[in-house]
């Protein structure tokens, strides 16, 4: 409890200057002694301390702005290094499987002249800097530089780790390193060539990466990228590159030395001292180089192994830090001299000080008795003290209790609470500085004995902070009982199960008329469908009985004339109710499959040789760019037949409005897998297809046609029959139409003419 100060102070303002008293219980005044003063150098005290914390505020801000700032333009430049690299990562694969790399690689007599030919010409067209292939003895036997007075070839590169990685993995390589032939550094990607699953060779595509420097120089950053080693390997500034971040250890400078990675090149650490701070998330690195001293950041790039260095002086970061401590300086002096001149008031908040500390003493006889459990206990658990409060919540007593049967007093915390207070788990529980949610902790009571009647565990949370309690370290905890929270809780829980049980039950409900709208719905589907077959069918019938009647018009007046040509017109109209009618027998049943192997380019040719007065009449241009090779597949060449007339008719109804009406098909073969396959385009200059219509085009009864130009059949046909053996249709818009794809599994191996 706080003790009332027998003493009273009083403050007086004389002369417009402050000035304090110090009276004794009978007025008399012990001392008055002039506060103004004190009041202004605290006042200077403050805003000093303002302006430096405001400062270091902002010197701290422009590090974590820069580092922020600095993420962003490394993934840039990430992303450049990436793309470069990926540019070129598919060339020693492609090449690997090239048939004049792999005969000379086996036929080692031959001449390589006809093969680096190629690889100049490949190097040329690709922009790559070198390509050059080696043996598995490490030994160049063709390269594209071949005609050059540095050439490669007959060179040995055993010793680099791309070739002997690639030998050991049978996987892309990549690596950086110095020329030990040209001098000129470069990033080698390199490709075993893999025959009868045995590496007989490497390909190795050499780029060199002096672009990338170009522009980090004309974009006055400094810019560094170091290799797994930490040697710098590309700089903004050339004095910088083969310099290393930190020191190497002498078994990792004997390992470049023996790889050759850097010839002639010395590996010193690049920065003389090097410390780092971290900002919230963010880490900053200081480098002091040539007596300037650097921010560092860095960020790795992928698939390299690769470090992104980016560095700005110190010095930019001060001058603006400079700026602002002036601007903020010249702030507080106005701000103190405003202070300066209301310095009499500073008098009342002393008064109101006073007032406080009353009003603290009130506070404290409050708090001594309020309903909330104080325990103050030692290092070891002993209880120390106890308020009434926690008595009466943790050691509840009968009034009948028999005190010669009376139980002794607990005398431990954990003869209290069912929780063990551990020296070395009691850290955990200490509560904050600043008292916060996770500072509290839950736990229920121990049953304690009282008399001959027990006690209920009480629900309860706890919060424990470190105090002095008689001149030792102790340990405070209060405690507040949560029982009508516990019941609430009980009661949200049961709640909650009855309201998820109602969710179930009108979840099914909905299911249930889910159910009843898509029976409805196919029901209108149906009637949708008869209409379209009625005028499907009731059209070319009624042109059938025009031109019967014609004939038997004709055989009447014994007139022959024209006869040809109404018989003519029957067999299309014919075919095209027998067509409406298998279109609608095959989407109600599946036929029986009579499959066979056939000639894709042969197939389609036919349905293209079918439709060919079509297009004719309507002049359409057909750009017919299938495959040279001779492609089998296995299939109902009638059902294909019907495939590739609905995706040909589909695309001539699609290009009756485009004024230079095209279509274009073509066909490529994929061997990358286990399994080859063949995937025919066909692809038109039409309006394309509605984006939001596009998942529903393979459904049966689905066409954006009017009533008289398809029933909705022809792609869900289309659909299934592809799916049926094995293959797979996507539609998608392209640039200037839309393009259907076709998958197929190729049956027998490829043949080419």
């Amino acid at each position: 409890m706080t003790k009332k100060p027998e003493n009273t102070l009083k403050i007086s303002d004389i002369n417009d200057d402050a000035y304090i008293s110090t009276a004794r219980k009978d007025k008399s005044v012990i001392s008055v002694s002039p506060i103004t003063g004190i009041f202004n150098l605290k006042r200077l005290l403050i805003i000093l301390f303002s302006v430096l914390a405001l400062s270091t505020a902002f010197y701290i801000y422009q590090l974590w702005a820069y580092a922020s700032e600095n993420e962003r333009s490394a993934s840039f430049f990430e992303r450049s290094i990436v793309a470069s690299i990926n540019q070129y990562e598919y060339l020693p694969a492609l090449l690997a499987k090239d048939n004049l790399v792999v005969d000379l690689l086996q036929n080692p007599i031959n001449n390589h002249e006809v093969l680096s030919s190629k690889l100049e010409f490949t190097a040329l067209r690709s922009k790559a800097s070198d390509i050059f292939l080696l043996n598995t003895s490490g030994k160049v036997v063709a390269t594209s530089n071949f005609k050059q007075e540095k050439s490669f070839f007959n060179k040995n590169y055993a010793f680099r780790p791309y070739f002997q990685k690639a030998l050991i993995e049978k996987k892309r390589q990549f690596y950086f390193a110095k020329g030990v032939t040209t001098g000129i550094p470069g990033f080698f990607i390199s490709s075993p060539v893999i025959q009868s699953q045995q590496v007989i060779g490497v390909v190795v595509v050499k780029l060199y990466l002096s672009e990338w420097e170009s522009s980090w120089s004309d974009s006055n950053d400094n810019i560094l990228v170091a290799d797994v080693n930490n040697i710098i390997v590309l700089s903004s500034d050339d004095k910088w590159r083969y310099q290393t971040i930190g020191q190497l250890t002498n078994q990792k400078l004997q390992e470049i030395v023996t790889t050759k990675q850097f010839p002639n090149e010395t590996h010193l650490p690049i920065y003389s001292n090097n410390y780092s701070y971290k900002f919230g998330s963010k880490e900053i690195d200081f480098w002091e180089i040539e007596n300037s001293t650097y921010v560092v950041s860095n960020f790795s790039i992928e698939d390299t192994n690769w470090i992104f260095y980016h560095l700005v002086k110190h010095n930019n970061f001060l001058s603006r830090l400079f700026l602002f401590s002036t601007l903020m300086g010249l702030l507080g002096l106005t701000l103190y001299f405003f202070l300066k001149e209301r310095a009499h008031k500073l008098v009342l908040k002393t008064l109101a000080r006073e007032n406080e500390k009353k009003r603290h003493y009130e506070r404290q006889t409050l708090m001594d008795n309020i309903h909330i459990g104080v325990i103050v206990f030692s290092k070891d658990g002993n209880i120390l003290s106890m308020n009434e409060h926690s008595q009466e919540l943790l050691i509840a007593r009968s009034s009948e209790q028999d005190q010669n049967n009376k139980e002794p007093e607990p005398t431990n915390i954990n003869d209290l609470l069912d929780i063990e207070f551990s020296p070395d788990n009691i850290e955990r529980f200490i509560q904050a500085d600043t008292v916060a949610a996770n500072a509290y902790n839950e736990t229920t009571s121990k049953i304690i004995h009282s008399g001959n009647k027990d006690y209920k565990k009480i629900p309860m949370i706890f919060s424990i902070a470190n105090v002095q309690y008689a001149d030792r370290d102790a340990y405070l905890m209060t405690v507040i009982d949560i029982t009508r929270r516990k019941i609430l809780e009980d009661k949200m829980i049961v709640l909650n199960e009855s309201l998820e049980e109602k969710v179930s039950s009108r979840t099914q409900e909905l299911k249930d008329i889910q159910s009843v709208l898509i029976q409805k719905n196919k029901t209108v589907a149906l009637g949708n469908m008869a209409a379209t077959i009625v005028h499907e069918l009731s059209q070319p019938l009624s042109a059938m009985n025009s031109s019967v009647g014609a004939l038997l018009h004709k055989i009447d007046n014994d007139n022959w004339q024209g006869a040809g040509e109404s018989a003519q017109r029957l067999l299309p109209l014919s075919n095209k109710m027998r067509n409406v009618i298998n279109l609608l027998k095959f989407f109600s049943y599946q036929d029986e499959n009579i499959d066979e192997v056939i000639e894709l380019n042969k197939s389609v040719n036919q349905s293209i040789e079918i439709l060919k007065d079509s297009l004719r009449e309507k002049n359409i241009n057909l750009d017919n760019q299938l495959s040279d090779a001779l492609i089998f597949i296995k299939t109902n060449p009638l059902k294909f037949d019907l495939v590739i007339s609905n995706l040909l008719k589909n695309a001539i109804d699609a290009v009756e409005t485009s004024e230079e009406p095209s279509i274009l098909i073509s066909s490529e073969i994929n061997t990358d897998d286990d399994d080859p396959v063949v995937i025919l385009h066909i692809q038109d200059n039409g309006i394309g297809v509605d984006e939001h219509i596009m998942g529903q085009l393979f459904n049966p009864y689905f066409t954006t046609k009017e009533v008289g130009k398809g029933m909705g059949l022809g792609l869900s046909i289309t659909y299934e029959i592809i799916k049926q053996y094995g293959g797979d249709i996507t539609a998608e818009n392209i640039a200037n139409g839309a393009k259907f794809s076709i998958t197929l599994p190729i049956t027998h191996p490829i043949q080419t003419d």
